[in-house]
């Protein structure tokens, strides 16, 4: 993070999986007005804008195209209450490597720390609880599957403040929308800010399949590809803007969070909407609840017998802020024989997390439903990185009875497998 001293306020950082943030200076009034830049905000957008090869009058212009959507203002709102009142505030970012912070050389000038910082900047009496739950490579339904696991219970409730950032991972994911919609309908149920972040990618992104669901629960939505759509910047592969196809440079990051800023500031000088309640899905067949089944948490409703997966794989995909997503979860190693793990289940979507792996050890396994082989799944890639692949095994339009089961591949009985967590829907 970029936070130095200034003035009055001490940014404090704790390198970790959240970031507090807790303002120790006093101001004269109380709240504070984010309607202006401070010195170092304003001092910090000139020079990323020399970055970008832009003048600053460009870059206020481009960001203010990014507002795709105020959506209904109220929770919001309330939050930014909380904030100017000095109260805790929980803010999460869920997503994938972009949230984590890929690009830059240090991850943490990322564009979901860098708005925390920005926040905390604009309201100096702020009082930030922050958790940053990207995962490198995932869609949306994976986002779902990790939801509760590392969001919920990282706060014991949900956040004041949720940000989902999945545009440019959701090509052909499993649940076509419906692990989004259930993020945002689970997290507006606690009256949690929820806002939508459209990232932009060289290949494009799926802004246009997600925007149907956040305008449907009229959440605020910020568009990063909307803001660069025939802007100056300069948006080839490894340019200014981009370090690859995808990841953003630290300016690249910079000016996104300089967009989710804009929306704060936007909200903050309008008058407060009225609540609406939450009544229709958009899905016709949506997702009214998810359950997740973990290695070291399986709900009573399940039973569940491991076979031969029952030891744990320690090498699961690695975080930039230090250690393993899914450090508990289902590992077949070579040792072991064929015996299946199996799932007695009530359901009408299952869907299944598993590990890619560049290890020749690794091969594939065969998932049955009701004894009826229905995937293969591939443990084996050359370009894997211990990733984790999300596959739908159960969609239906009605809660059946199943039983479920993963098998090693015959040709690969002698081989390593890890199942990482399972979701399941009614």
């Amino acid at each position: 993070m970029k936070k130095v001293e200034k003035g009055l306020l001490v940014g404090f950082f704790m390198i970790a999986t959240s970031l507090s943030f807790n303002a120790c200076g006093n101001q004269e009034n109380g709240n504070s007005d984010a309607g202006e830049d401070s010195v170092w905000l304003e001092s910090e957008k000139g020079s990323m804008a020399g970055q970008l090869n832009i003048s600053v009058s460009e870059w206020d212009s481009y960001v203010s195209k990014s507002l795709k959507s105020k959506g209904n203002n109220a929770n919001l709102k309330a939050a930014l209450a909380k904030i100017k009142n000095g109260e805790k505030v929980n803010i999460a970012t869920i997503g994938g490597s972009v949230t984590e912070g890929a690009g830059p050389a240090n991850f943490r000038d990322g564009y979901a720390y860098t708005f925390v910082d920005m926040i905390q900047e604009s309201y100096p009496e702020a009082d930030i609880n922050y958790r940053n739950a990207g995962l490198s490579g995932t869609p949306s339904s994976l986002g779902a599957l990790r939801y509760k696991k590392d969001v919920y219970d990282y706060f014991g409730k949900n956040p004041d403040i949720l940000l989902i950032e999945f545009a440019v991972n959701d090509w052909q994911e499993c649940s076509n929308v419906r692990g989004f919609e259930y993020m945002i309908r689970s997290a507006l149920e606690s009256d949690t800010a929820v806002i939508a972040l459209y990232s932009a990618a060289t290949y494009g992104n799926q802004q246009w399949a997600m925007t149907k669901t956040a305008s449907h629960y009229k959440i605020p939505e910020v568009s990063i590809s909307d803001a660069l759509s025939g802007s100056k910047i300069d948006q080839a592969q490894g340019s200014v803007y981009y370090t690859d196809q995808v990841h953003p440079s630290a300016a690249g990051h910079y000016f996104m969070a300089s967009c989710l800023l804009n929306l704060i500031r936007t909200v903050d000088s309008d008058e407060q909407d009225s609540k609406i309640s939450i009544s229709s899905y958009c899905d016709s067949n949506a997702f009214e609840s998810l359950t997740t089944i973990y290695a070291d948490s399986i709900p009573s409703e399940v039973t569940l017998t491991s076979g031969d997966f029952s030891a744990i794989d320690s090498s699961t995909q690695g975080l930039k802020i230090g250690g393993t997503e899914f450090p508990s979860n289902w590992h077949k190693n070579t040792a072991g024989d064929s015996s299946p793990l199996e799932v007695k289940i009530s359901c009408k979507y299952l869907m299944l997390s598993y590990k890619v792996s560049s290890s020749t050890d690794f091969g594939s396994a065969d998932i049955y439903v009701d004894g009826k082989s229905v995937k293969t799944l591939e443990g084996y890639s050359s370009s894997g990185w211990n990733n984790c692949e999300t596959v739908s095994v159960i969609d239906e339009t009605s809660v059946a009875e199943h039983t479920v089961s993963v098998k090693m591949s015959s040709t690969d009985s002698a081989k390593s497998f890890t199942i990482l967590g399972i979701a399941f829907a009614n």
